[in-house]
């Protein structure tokens, strides 16, 4: 589901929007080609279940059992919230971080455009910011970041999940606030550039 809030300074007419808000189910992705900005596959959303029997190996091997240990006694040692929330880890469905591990593996045009480094991820807040500025930018912001699952809260980056789940930090969006400036959009999606 995908809402889009526009704002007008006068009564709807085209040329006096001022501004694009997006609003979206943020456990959705999608990969693409980097040169193109062709889509590789459909949207995959919460709901898609093909990497449930990954998710239950994921979290029953020895490295995640291991990296919960860890986590749970530098927790004790330092009391450090950040190892708290390690000590918990746990891969749900809804989260991202699976599903694309699945995709990334699962899907051939997926596979072949990661080995030509010509693939690029995002939830699809990043996928209408990408195509709305014609590919100038590849971002997410904060609170799309999170739904993802390997995402630091608090490093504010891409965290040690992605590293420990081999997911190329170089096809992931660059993190930014929820106030950044999101740029412009192409002149041919409204015949005049929005901000």
């Amino acid at each position: 589901m995908v809402h889009f809030i526009i704002f007008f300074r006068c009564k709807n007419r085209f040329s006096e929007i001022k501004s694009l808000g997006i609003s979206t189910q943020r456990a959705s992705f999608i990969t693409w080609q980097k040169d193109t900005g062709k889509y590789l596959h459909n949207f995959i959303t919460w709901k898609d279940l093909r990497a449930l029997k990954l998710i239950k190996e994921i979290n029953s091997s020895w490295l995640t059992t291991v990296v919960r240990w860890i986590a749970y006694s530098a927790y004790l040692i330092s009391r450090n919230r950040k190892y708290g929330m390690g000590s918990k880890l746990r891969f749900a469905s809804n989260h991202v971080s699976i599903r694309l591990l699945w995709v990334l593996t699962n899907i051939p045009g997926v596979k072949e455009a990661l080995e030509k480094d010509n693939l690029l991820f995002g939830t699809l807040d990043t996928w209408l910011i990408y195509k709305l500025t014609g590919g100038k930018l590849h971002v997410t912001d904060i609170s799309n970041a999170s739904a993802t699952g390997f995402f630091d809260p608090f490093d504010l980056d891409w965290g040690i999940v992605a590293k420990l789940l081999k997911i190329p930090l170089n096809i992931l969006p660059k993190v930014v606030d929820n106030d950044y400036n999101f740029g412009v959009t192409r002149e041919e999606f409204l015949e005049f550039p929005l901000q």
